[in-house]
């Protein structure tokens, strides 16, 4: 099983509208006849420019968007992504973001709750988990983001722009997460 895979695509294509004037629209390909596969146990990397659609095949990964051509075949129950602000209300402190979050990954309101104790251990916000999230550092929303997603324990994790906050040693942490945990033997990582 460890070279089954569990992300596949195949000449995806996604497309947008672009408002050439006020009467007038053309459409923009984000990406184009993008085909490659992602086996368990492996990690894949996605560099490029400013629109050059890393975050667009991000959403194509987990089902967010679907593909205007092409195919994607998803071997695994879940995948979840985690990007800055995905999902969270300004308004609402860390504990409140991490409950809605929680719910939005699938898990009921109650498991949520119950794995609040192990988000907040991990994310290192005990002080401001009560704080309202407008007022937390791009690092604290990273970290606020990972807890989370760990803690809905998905079989594929996507990243998109986090680790480029927090200190080193939370990206670290991050990063290293033990390839025998749940999370990583669902999917084929023995």
């Amino acid at each position: 099983m460890s070279n089954s895979v569990v992300l596949s695509l195949d000449n995806v294509g996604i497309r947008y509208r672009k408002r050439v004037s006020l009467l007038r629209s053309s459409w923009r390909w984000a990406i184009r006849q993008l085909s490659f596969e992602v086996h368990a146990g492996e990690t894949l990397g996605i560099i490029g420019h400013n629109g050059a659609g890393k975050s667009t095949l991000m959403k194509v990964l987990t089902g967010i968007l679907a593909p205007d051509e092409g195919e994607v075949i998803r071997n695994c129950e879940t995948a979840s992504l985690l990007t800055i602000n995905l999902g969270f209300m300004p308004h609402l402190s860390g504990r409140d973001n991490a409950i809605l979050s929680g719910m939005l990954l699938g898990l009921s309101q109650a498991e949520v709750r119950s794995k609040l104790p192990a988000i907040i251990e991990f994310s290192e916000l005990e002080k401001f988990i009560d704080e309202p999230f407008r007022t937390y550092s791009a690092g604290m929303k990273a970290r606020l983001g990972f807890g989370i997603a760990f803690a809905s324990d998905p079989d594929v994790i996507l990243i998109d722009e986090v680790l480029g906050v927090g200190d080193r040693d939370f990206r670290r942490k991050s990063t290293s997460v033990h390839p025998k945990s749940s999370t990583f033997r669902r999917c084929g990582y023995n």
